[in-house]
């Protein structure tokens, strides 16, 4: 974390032409940069835990798939 200037791009709600939401460069510093991916990280970490427990639930259907007992 710093004070050290940078750019990132962010959503930019209703600014463009008809109203609509566009991407566009947000200049801050480093540390407002990390508070804004704290902030929307358990978002994220969310989907990232769904992926990897249905990832899991296909290699495990995979592992245990019996033909003979399926009906």
């Amino acid at each position: 974390m710093s004070d050290k200037p940078c750019k990132w791009m962010e959503k930019q709600e209703e600014l463009g032409p008809r109203g609509e939401d566009i991407y566009d460069w947000k200049y801050g510093t480093r540390k407002e940069l990390l508070d804004i991916i704290r902030g929307k990280g358990p978002r994220y970490n969310y989907h990232k835990w769904v992926h990897q427990w249905t990832s899991h639930q296909q290699a495990l259907d995979n592992e245990t798939f019996d033909g003979r007992t399926e009906t």
